[in-house]
């Protein structure tokens, strides 16, 4: 989950990334310089490597949500969907490119490129893959939290009402 305005990015300018190019990790990214396009890179996997998502306006303040694993890829936009597909196998390593927020490491470790002029405001990265309405209430929280709410679409269950998380999920001990 990441929650950003894209603050006029320039094109092909990245969001976040582990790496996505030199055939290791992935990337959330501008789409050329299209306004209403991003691309969703993951390298080594099933799914083939680059996805374009339509009406996903970087530029504007969202709530992207990039899901992967159980079979699928799947990246929404203010809690709706743009995009699924098969997907499955381990995301090829990037063991010299830490996570980077809007920008890319390449392989070398040491080379920053596609700087975007990206405002973010948290990013949340989970493990393991959440279930739809763990999805729905992490974009509820988000939505409510940045006062992004009047972006969501209408039929998400989080749009008037805050979610509730006074009975929290099982964790460890």
């Amino acid at each position: 989950f990441i929650v950003s305005d894209g603050n006029n990015m320039g094109s092909w300018r990245v969001l976040i990334s582990k790496n996505g190019e030199d055939g290791q990790g992935w990337q959330l990214r501008k789409r050329g310089n299209e306004a209403n396009r991003m691309r969703m890179t993951i390298r080594g996997t099933s799914g083939g490597d680059d996805r374009d998502m339509n009406n996903a306006r970087v530029d504007d303040p969202n709530v992207f949500s990039l899901l992967y694993g159980g079979g699928t890829r799947t990246f929404f936009s203010n809690g709706t969907q743009r995009d699924t597909l098969s997907d499955a196998g381990a995301i090829a390593a990037a063991p010299n490119s830490p996570v980077t927020i809007a920008a890319r490491v390449r392989s070398n470790g040491t080379s920053v490129q596609s700087a975007g002029k990206a405002m973010i405001s948290e990013v949340l990265i989970y493990n393991s893959t959440l279930a739809p309405d763990e999805v729905q209430k992490v974009e509820g929280y988000l939505a409510h939290k940045w006062a992004l709410t009047g972006s969501l679409d209408g039929a998400h269950p989080y749009k008037d009402d805050a979610p509730d998380f006074s009975d929290p999920s099982t964790g460890v001990d």
